[in-house]
């Protein structure tokens, strides 16, 4: 159950195990997915879509390429 509260990302060639919580928003540029947090910026392989598919009724898509976390707005 923990593991479906956090999303992997990486940074500068580490992965990370990212919890839901840290996330303020999850960005797709030029076809690659970025997940920010409050200090860092991760990549994920995963497209927006199935970043949505792993995140709670917290986050938000606000268009095409943003999701948002709504408890960091």
């Amino acid at each position: 159950n923990s593991m479906e509260s956090k999303v992997i990302g990486y940074h500068r060639g580490k992965q990370y195990l990212l919890s839901l919580d840290a996330i303020y928003y999850i960005e797709l540029i030029d076809r690659q997915t970025f997940i920010y947090t409050k200090d860092e910026c991760y990549e994920s392989p995963l497209w927006l879509y199935q970043m949505e598919e792993q995140l709670h009724e917290d986050f938000v898509r606000a268009n095409k390429s943003t999701i948002f976390n709504m408890r960091h707005i």
